[in-house]
């Protein structure tokens, strides 16, 4: 019985982990497919393009437009994201500790991203938080902004590439971080990176 009861210490946590890593790729999946209906419903509204619709300068524009296609529960603004529509402190998947929000953009150049964006919950508890960008209205501009979702909300691990996952807003819909061609692509989901990448394998997976 003792054998067993070590064995049992040993490999119980491991499954549970496994699980609950299927669970929020499951969750992320839904998630992901809503998300890409909405911005289809979206284009729709607008000529069939993503461009020019949140050039206000309010970070709320993108936020607003998402809202009403999704079924929020909770929204907040700029700057009331942290500890009430997404968690205070979260991690990469090198355990770095996550300062900005965004930390690349969608053509591979990096730069300081917001802090703290708007966001919303959804009926699910899927955290959302959008990240627009004001350039997003010439022919040549392929990046309209950035959503990042946190599938089980203030839960543990609140990590990027477990539980957090970014996705690209072009100006003809969605596409995961991580996807070919792009900076950090999925070859480069693993411990020794921030996780961002994490967002199409596990997409496809």
């Amino acid at each position: 019985m003792t054998i067993i009861g070590i064995i049992a210490s040993l490999t119980i946590p491991d499954l549970i982990q496994n699980i609950t890593d299927q669970q929020n790729k499951i969750a992320y999946k839904k998630v992901y497919s809503e998300l890409s209906q909405a911005s289809l419903s979206i284009m729709e509204d607008h000529g069939g393009t993503l461009k020019g619709i949140w050039t206000s300068g309010l970070w709320t524009d993108m936020r607003d437009a998402y809202k009403t296609k999704l079924m929020a529960i909770k929204s907040c603004d700029s700057g009331a994201l942290r500890g009430s529509c997404w968690s205070p402190v979260f991690y990469g998947l090198d355990n770095s500790i996550i300062t900005y929000i965004s930390v690349v953009k969608f053509d591979g150049y990096s730069e300081a991203g917001h802090t703290n964006p708007p966001g919303i919950i959804l009926s699910s508890g899927t955290f959302v938080a959008f990240e627009p960008d004001f350039d997003c209205v010439a022919f040549t501009e392929e990046n309209c902004g950035s959503i990042y979702v946190d599938v089980n909300g203030f839960k543990n691990p609140n990590k990027m590439g477990k539980d957090i996952f970014a996705i690209h807003v072009t100006p003809m819909g969605l596409k995961p971080f991580g996807y070919q061609g792009a900076s950090g692509n999925m070859t480069l989901c693993d411990t020794a990176h921030n996780g961002y990448a994490c967002s199409l394998l596990y997409l496809i997976q």
